[in-house]
Protein backbone atom coordinates (compact mmCIF):
# COMPACT_ATOMS: atom_id res chain seq x y z
CA UNK A 1 0.00 0.00 0.00
CA UNK A 2 1.33 3.17 -0.58
CA UNK A 3 1.57 6.11 1.82
CA UNK A 4 -1.06 8.39 0.26
CA UNK A 5 -3.42 4.97 0.79
CA UNK A 6 -2.34 4.30 3.68
CA UNK A 7 -2.41 7.50 5.98
CA UNK A 8 -6.15 8.29 4.21
CA UNK A 9 -6.86 4.55 5.70
CA UNK A 10 -6.29 6.08 9.11
CA UNK A 11 -8.11 9.76 8.74
CA UNK A 12 -4.57 11.90 7.39
CA UNK A 13 -3.45 12.82 4.07
CA UNK A 14 0.01 12.84 2.74
CA UNK A 15 0.95 15.86 4.14
CA UNK A 16 -0.20 17.18 7.04
CA UNK A 17 -2.82 16.22 10.02
CA UNK A 18 -5.35 18.49 12.08
CA UNK A 19 -4.25 19.62 15.67
CA UNK A 20 -6.66 17.60 18.52
CA UNK A 21 -6.84 21.12 20.66
CA UNK A 22 -7.39 23.81 17.75
CA UNK A 23 -7.44 21.99 14.56
CA UNK A 24 -4.84 24.20 13.48
CA UNK A 25 -2.88 21.95 10.05
CA UNK A 26 0.32 20.37 11.00
CA UNK A 27 2.77 19.05 8.34
CA UNK A 28 3.52 15.39 8.91
CA UNK A 29 7.23 14.56 9.02
CA UNK A 30 8.77 13.16 5.90
CA UNK A 31 9.86 10.43 7.97
CA UNK A 32 7.25 9.40 9.43
CA UNK A 33 5.36 8.84 6.57
CA UNK A 34 8.08 7.29 4.85
CA UNK A 35 8.48 4.74 7.47
CA UNK A 36 4.75 4.27 7.75
CA UNK A 37 4.46 2.88 4.59
CA UNK A 38 7.07 0.07 5.07
CA UNK A 39 5.07 -1.40 8.27
CA UNK A 40 2.92 -4.77 7.99
CA UNK A 41 -0.89 -4.24 8.69
CA UNK A 42 -0.51 -5.99 11.86
CA UNK A 43 2.32 -3.50 12.76
CA UNK A 44 0.55 -0.45 12.07
CA UNK A 45 -2.67 -2.05 14.39
CA UNK A 46 -0.08 -1.65 17.69
CA UNK A 47 1.77 1.63 16.71
CA UNK A 48 -0.34 4.48 17.84
CA UNK A 49 2.44 7.16 17.34
CA UNK A 50 2.09 10.05 15.20
CA UNK A 51 4.57 12.50 13.92
CA UNK A 52 4.40 16.32 13.15
CA UNK A 53 6.60 19.22 12.33
CA UNK A 54 6.61 21.54 15.19
CA UNK A 55 4.10 19.84 17.45
CA UNK A 56 4.36 17.26 19.80
CA UNK A 57 2.54 14.05 19.79
CA UNK A 58 1.38 12.40 23.11
CA UNK A 59 0.76 8.78 23.59
CA UNK A 60 -1.75 7.59 26.47
CA UNK A 61 -1.37 4.11 26.12
CA UNK A 62 -2.88 4.07 29.54
CA UNK A 63 -3.24 0.64 32.14
CA UNK A 64 -6.36 -0.74 34.23
CA UNK A 65 -8.26 1.81 36.58
CA UNK A 66 -5.58 4.99 35.21
CA UNK A 67 -7.07 8.25 33.63
CA UNK A 68 -6.63 6.89 30.22
CA UNK A 69 -8.18 3.73 30.82
CA UNK A 70 -8.40 2.77 26.87
CA UNK A 71 -10.51 -0.38 26.48
CA UNK A 72 -10.17 -1.94 23.24
CA UNK A 73 -13.88 -1.81 22.93
CA UNK A 74 -13.73 2.01 23.29
CA UNK A 75 -11.45 2.59 20.21
CA UNK A 76 -13.44 4.51 17.76
CA UNK A 77 -12.85 6.65 14.72
CA UNK A 78 -13.45 10.13 17.22
CA UNK A 79 -11.33 8.38 20.08
CA UNK A 80 -7.15 8.04 19.97
CA UNK A 81 -4.64 6.76 22.28
CA UNK A 82 -2.64 10.00 20.79
CA UNK A 83 -2.57 13.54 20.43
CA UNK A 84 -1.17 15.67 18.26
CA UNK A 85 -0.40 19.23 19.15
CA UNK A 86 0.51 22.11 16.91
CA UNK A 87 3.40 24.32 17.88
CA UNK A 88 1.18 27.04 19.87
CA UNK A 89 -0.88 24.60 21.71
CA UNK A 90 2.11 23.19 22.68
CA UNK A 91 3.09 26.11 24.48
CA UNK A 92 -0.28 25.94 26.12
CA UNK A 93 0.34 23.12 27.56
CA UNK A 94 3.90 23.97 28.68
CA UNK A 95 3.00 27.23 30.23
CA UNK A 96 -0.09 25.48 31.84
CA UNK A 97 2.61 22.85 33.27
CA UNK A 98 5.75 24.58 34.11
CA UNK A 99 7.32 21.88 36.26
CA UNK A 100 6.49 18.86 32.94
CA UNK A 101 7.71 21.73 30.33
CA UNK A 102 10.88 22.53 32.71
CA UNK A 103 11.86 18.79 32.63
CA UNK A 104 11.96 18.22 28.68
CA UNK A 105 14.51 21.04 28.04
CA UNK A 106 16.06 21.99 25.76
CA UNK A 107 12.31 21.88 23.53
CA UNK A 108 12.71 21.83 20.09
CA UNK A 109 15.12 24.17 17.26
CA UNK A 110 14.18 27.38 15.95
CA UNK A 111 15.65 28.51 12.75
CA UNK A 112 16.87 32.31 13.07
CA UNK A 113 19.48 33.41 15.34
CA UNK A 114 17.61 36.24 17.32
CA UNK A 115 14.15 35.17 16.41
CA UNK A 116 12.84 32.40 19.04
CA UNK A 117 9.40 31.29 18.49
CA UNK A 118 8.72 30.74 21.90
CA UNK A 119 10.67 29.77 25.18
CA UNK A 120 11.13 26.66 25.07
CA UNK A 121 13.29 26.91 21.38
CA UNK A 122 16.80 26.73 20.66
CA UNK A 123 19.46 27.48 17.85
CA UNK A 124 22.80 27.42 17.26
CA UNK A 125 24.61 31.28 16.98
CA UNK A 126 27.58 30.82 14.13
CA UNK A 127 30.76 32.88 13.31
CA UNK A 128 31.26 34.55 10.05
CA UNK A 129 33.41 31.31 9.21
CA UNK A 130 30.53 29.27 9.97
CA UNK A 131 31.93 27.68 13.37
CA UNK A 132 29.10 26.84 16.21
CA UNK A 133 29.98 29.54 18.63
CA UNK A 134 26.92 28.73 21.31
CA UNK A 135 23.63 27.75 21.93
CA UNK A 136 20.79 30.56 22.13
CA UNK A 137 17.83 29.60 24.24
CA UNK A 138 14.28 31.00 23.25
CA UNK A 139 14.47 32.72 26.77
CA UNK A 140 17.14 34.86 26.38
CA UNK A 141 19.92 32.89 27.74
CA UNK A 142 23.06 31.74 25.76
CA UNK A 143 25.36 28.85 26.17
CA UNK A 144 28.28 29.56 25.06
CA UNK A 145 30.54 26.99 22.72
CA UNK A 146 33.84 24.90 23.53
Amino acid sequence: MNPVELLKRYGLNAYSTECDECGEQMPLDKWFVDALAKKTDEELEDSHFLQVVDGMCINMDGYYGGFTDMMAGFKTPTTSPYWALCHDCCVKLYEAFPNCAARSKPGHPYETPGEPCCKWGWTFRHDEDGKITGTEFGDGSFMPGE
